[in-house]
């Protein structure tokens, strides 16, 4: 059975990387570059059906649905988005120790550098659930 990945990653560029990582890998991957396809891939409990979730520590995007206007930031995202047992790994260009705390803080299981992600570490983090906090 394939891992089902889901990605967050608002630049276009780095998505596509990380969508063709994931899939030479054999990872089953959805992904959400904007506000409109994080809505349209909720499930009907209002959360994302995923194993891993990777998050870009930078993302931020916001938009209305009906009257109210929602914004989502990896914290939301973790609270309100995903499922208890889904694990979740930030990504960020940033190798400072107080972005991995924040990571951790704002709820991740594994923080990785964007750099690290076409690594077999980064994978079989992915693929076996292994704590990293690189």
């Amino acid at each position: 059975m394939s891992i089902k990945v889901t990605l967050f990653y608002n630049d276009p560029k780095i998505f596509k990387y990380f969508k063709i990582i994931f899939e030479k890998s054999g990872l089953g991957v959805a992904g959400f570059e904007n506000f409109n396809d994080i809505i349209n891939g909720l499930d009907k409990n209002g959360q994302v059906n995923a194993d891993v979730a990777v998050i870009h520590l930078g993302l931020e995007v916001s938009g209305k649905i009906g009257d109210e206007t929602k914004f989502y930031s990896p914290p939301q995202i973790i609270d309100q988005l995903l499922q208890e047992e889904t694990r979740r790994i930030l990504v960020s260009g940033h190798n400072l120790s107080y972005v991995k705390n924040a990571c951790f803080e704002a709820g991740a299981d594994h923080y990785f550098n964007n750099t690290r992600v076409n690594s077999d570490w980064f994978i079989d983090t992915i693929k076996r659930g292994k704590v990293s906090q690189e």
